[in-house]
């Protein structure tokens, strides 16, 4: 709730969604040819679009630390990124907020709706 008084449940990514954030994030990032996305992709359960962003800014990060010429990001640098990353989500917090949406999605009924507008006419 807040300037909109809108609440709105954006679940964790599923596999694919997940791969499409990390297409989007390494689109401009030049990657050697033993990246494989997939592996890294399921690796990533309970990862947000955030901490998908912040493990590929660390994978580059860690590229260039042990080079500062290199021109491309390996997959050793992914797994590596990826075991000093934490999702930001986990199974507990995800059914947490599956059941809080599931209760707050009937809790609006037609006369609360009713008088909502008549408030703001």
């Amino acid at each position: 709730p807040g300037r909109f008084d809108r609440l709105i449940y954006v679940p964790t990514p599923d596999r694919e969604g997940r791969m499409e954030i990390l297409k989007v994030h390494t689109k401009n990032m030049k990657l050697e040819e033993d990246v494989n996305l997939s592996e890294l992709v399921n690796k990533m359960e309970y990862f947000v679009g955030a901490d998908i962003e912040n493990l590929c800014r660390e994978a580059a990060m860690m590229a260039l630390r042990e080079n500062n010429k290199v021109r491309k990001v390996g997959h050793q640098h992914f797994l590596t990124a990826l075991s000093k990353s934490q999702p930001t989500m986990n199974k507990k917090t995800v059914e947490y907020f599956d059941e809080l949406s599931s209760n707050l999605r009937g809790n609006v009924n037609r006369r609360d709706s009713q008088n909502y507008r008549d408030y703001f006419s």
